[in-house]
Formats: C-alpha cells, sequence, structure tokens
C-alpha cells in the first residue's frame, strides 16, 4: 500500500482518481486551497488538505506541500488541473522527499502554450492549423484576414479569452496590452478531445472523446468515448518524443480535410471518468497494465439536469437529452459513494462567495488562484 496526495481536489476528476486509487489498496489524501474542495468528502479519502494559492502564494504554497509529504509520509504527489503547472515548479524540492506524477516545469509550460505546441507537434502525424504570436509586424495582415482567424489568449482555459469572429477593436485592444495572444486559422469541424497517461515516454493508458454537451463557451459535462486512431498515434508519438510523464490532453477538430491539433492542457481532463476500470496506481508507479478495452458515456448529472434539459425542452429536442442522460454514468454520485447533495451545495456556495467578493464571474473564479499563465516563480522574487 502506498500513500498518495492527490491535489486540485476541488475538481470531479480528483474525486474520480481518488476513488479508484483508493479502490486499488491505497491511502488517499487530497488538498487544495479551497475549503470546500468536492473530494473532501469522498469515502476513499483518508484526509483532506488546504494549501495556500499555489497562483498568488507559491513559495508558501510549496512549503505546505512539503510539510504534507513530510506529516503523511507521502510517496506520490500527483496534481490534476491547473495546480500541476506550480506542483511542476516545486518538483526540485518535493523530489527530495517523494515521488511526483508530472513533467518538468518548462515542457508543461511549451505545451501549454497555444504557440509552441505547434512547434513541438510537427512531424507527429497530425495536421495543424496556421497560428503565430500576434505582434505590432503582423498586425495588418491579421486584420485583413480577422473573419478567417480565431484569436486566443497564449495561455488561456475553460474557453476564457477565445474568439471566434473577432472584430477589428478587438484586435486592436489586444495589441495594447502587455500580454501573448495568438491569431489561428479557423478550422471547421467536430471537436474531440483525448486524454492520456504517460509514464517516462510511453503511452500507458488513452481515451478519446466528444464533449457532448456543454456550458456556454466553457467546459463539457457530458463525456462521450470514440475510438480515433489518429489521434491515439499522435499521442503516442509526441509523449515519446518529449519522454512525458503525467496526464496529458490534447483538444482537436475534425475536419474533412483531416484531423486538426487545436490545444495542449497537460494536466487531466474529464477524460480520466472514462477511464473508471484502469489501475492508475500502477502507471503512476511504473507498472505495467492492461488497457482498458471497454469505455461508456460518463456526465456530471446536475449539469444535465439544470443546463441541457432546459435547453432541450426549450429546443424540442427532450428525446435526445433522454436517451443520453439514461445511457451516461453518473460522475459525482456513486453506490458506494452517495449523499452528495449537502458537499456539492458548500461548494457551489464557496464558488458564488469567492466570485461575490473578487467581483469576477464564476467561471474565472474556479481557476482564478491556480490559473497559469506562463510566469515562472523564481526565489529571487520571493519576498
Amino acid at each position: 500500500m502506498k500513500n498518495f496526495l492527490i491535489t486540485g481536489a476541488r475538481a470531479p476528476v480528483a474525486l474520480d482518481l481518488a476513488r479508484n486509487l483508493h479502490h486499488h489498496g491505497h491511502k488517499v489524501y487530497v488538498a487544495d486551497s479551497w475549503r470546500f474542495p468536492i473530494a473532501r468528502y469522498s469515502k476513499s479519502v483518508t484526509k483532506s488538505l488546504k494549501y495556500r494559492s499555489p497562483r498568488f502564494k507559491f513559495f508558501e504554497f510549496k512549503k505546505d506541500l512539503i510539510t504534507f509529504v513530510k506529516q503523511y509520509n507521502i510517496d506520490y504527489v500527483v496534481p490534476t488541473c491547473e495546480e500541476a503547472f506550480y506542483v511542476a515548479q516545486a518538483k526540485p524540492s518535493l523530489s527530495s522527499y517523494t515521488n511526483v506524477f508530472c513533467d518538468d516545469a518548462d515542457l508543461l509550460t511549451s505545451l501549454h502554450s497555444k504557440h509552441n505546441v505547434m512547434n513541438l507537434a510537427e512531424n507527429c502525424n497530425i495536421k495543424l492549423p496556421q497560428t503565430e504570436l500576434i505582434t505590432a509586424n503582423n498586425l495588418f495582415t491579421i486584420k485583413q484576414n480577422l473573419s478567417s482567424l480565431v484569436l486566443k489568449k497564449e495561455f488561456s482555459r475553460f474557453g476564457n479569452e477565445v474568439w471566434t469572429e473577432p472584430t477589428d477593436a478587438l484586435l486592436s485592444t489586444i495589441a495594447i496590452k502587455h500580454e501573448n495572444y495568438i491569431a489561428q486559422e479557423k478550422i471547421t469541424g467536430d471537436e474531440i478531445c483525448s486524454f492520456s497517461v504517460a509514464h517516462q515516454g510511453q503511452l500507458m493508458s488513452h481515451v478519446a472523446y466528444v464533449p457532448r454537451y456543454r456550458l456556454p463557451n466553457s467546459a463539457s459535462y457530458y463525456f462521450d468515448p470514440v475510438n480515433h486512431t489518429r489521434i491515439k498515434q499522435f499521442c503516442k508519438s509526441i509523449i515519446k518524443k518529449f519522454n512525458v510523464t503525467g496526464f496529458i490532453s490534447f483538444d482537436f477538430i475534425n475536419a474533412k480535410d483531416g484531423t486538426y491539433l487545436i490545444e495542449c492542457n497537460p494536466r487531466a481532463n474529464s477524460g480520466l471518468h472514462l477511464l473508471d476500470k484502469t489501475n492508475f496506481a500502477d502507471i503512476i508507479m511504473g507498472n505495467a497494465v492492461k488497457p482498458q478495452l471497454e469505455v461508456s458515456a460518463k456526465m456530471l448529472a446536475y449539469a444535465m439536469k439544470f443546463d441541457a434539459l432546459p435547453k432541450a425542452l426549450l429546443n424540442r429536442k427532450t428525446g435526445q437529452w433522454k436517451k443520453d442522460y439514461h445511457r451516461g454514468t453518473k460522475v459525482v454520485s456513486t453506490k458506494s459513494d452517495r449523499y452528495w447533495f449537502v458537499p456539492q451545495l458548500l461548494a457551489a456556495t464557496e464558488v458564488l462567495t469567492r466570485a461575490l467578493f473578487s467581483r469576477v464571474d464564476i467561471k474565472t473564479i474556479t481557476t482564478l488562484d491556480i490559473a497559469f499563465d506562463g510566469v515562472m516563480a523564481h526565489e529571487s522574487s520571493h519576498a
């Protein structure tokens, strides 16, 4: 039996991972900078811990992790969400005491960059949309081709600061900001996401899925698995090319002329839910595992009820909604880990309270204290 510390406990994927590790005989601790993260309430969790904000108090965050690792004899630290970038920065210090299941910070940052990842993915047997940083030198060219472009912040997330119908005024606003934005060729087709688990350059487990239902301009909440050989081969190729270890996710567009890579999230995504029969502990420890051959649709049931159902009623598509709802398996509530109304209420209350006091929208507040914008922390900047 090993002791695992999962960070990013606010995310449903952390909850599912905790259950998986516990099911395979290990002791699981979870941690987050929120007070009421959803994974805290699982029967699979031995103890829930609270660290300081990875983004705003990085050095305190690193000290907290080291303290947890020492106090609870943690064998493996496993980041799940955007805090992974900060765990990676703390990895040199943490590695003196434990194993850290993620790659080095430089590689994660390059993969996360919507510009750099296109260079990294060259010669990996996938189509790449034309992508370039917006600079003073190319503003005129971009302006002449706005209708065929998508503008994005280089390190955007969950659809934040992504414009599929950009305007001249928007481009002018972007041009005067002291942040990196990209212009990417607009690809028309069907969106497919992938989730892979890698260990020392080997693809250990993989799934591709269609984000069947999603919040407006945000994350999906219904994950429908699909077989896609080209995407799997691409993931295998880039993982081997950069000797990747950890969770890595990609977004693609399946167009008429082929499959295009859109971006990379070098962390877990909702595809983890689909691999519920995979032994993640063995993968993390570098042991051989059998591939999971059967996968079925998963969903966040509360979002299906309160977002998808009203839309289905409005558009007279309740039949399709009902079919999808009944073939999907709930992510949060399971037969062995039930009674999630109060925990979800506490988590939702914390989200709303933080949004109110921070004066930002709910989508932004969910990652505000863990969001990574490509800037590394340095010891010399620590007061």
